[in-house]
């Protein structure tokens, strides 16, 4: 997600730029949501400029930290995708600001939490995701 082009005229959301990627490759049609920033771990990250990951064990854990870390309405915490487990996103930055955001879900549970330790230490499905991030970015250019 990017603040790009739109940013100006409306501060307060993230547009995505892209569709979602699957494992088989972008979903098709699939319609893409303006994200509020401060609100929702998107949200959060891009406000604050810190990596955030995150995971949940069922839906009601989802449910939960939506509303108490992450600033979402309780109405809208139980409209979300209910099926990530585990969360990811990482701040881009140009010079000294946040440029946009890549989101990162995953239907299972920890999928990212190496990622939040001092010493990461990327796995072998983390090496993976990272080729197809740079893969991708090249096909955006």
């Amino acid at each position: 997600m990017k603040s790009g082009g739109r940013l100006a005229a409306n501060p307060r959301y993230l547009k995505p730029r892209t569709k979602y990627i699957t494992p088989t490759g972008p979903l098709r049609g699939r319609d893409t949501r303006r994200v509020l920033i401060g609100r929702g771990i998107v949200g959060v990250a891009f406000e604050s400029a810190n990596t955030h990951a995150d995971s949940f064990k069922d839906d009601q854990e989802l449910i939960d930290k939506s509303v108490n870390l992450y600033k979402m309405p309780i109405e809208e915490a139980k409209r979300q995708n209910l099926d990530k487990r585990a969360i990811y996103c990482i701040p881009i930055y140009v010079f000294d600001n946040t440029f946009g955001i890549i989101y990162l879900s995953s239907n299972d549970t920890g999928a990212f939490d190496h990622a939040t330790t001092a010493n990461f230490q990327p796995n072998a499905r983390m090496r993976l995701l990272c080729k197809s991030l740079v893969k991708i970015g090249h096909e955006f250019h």
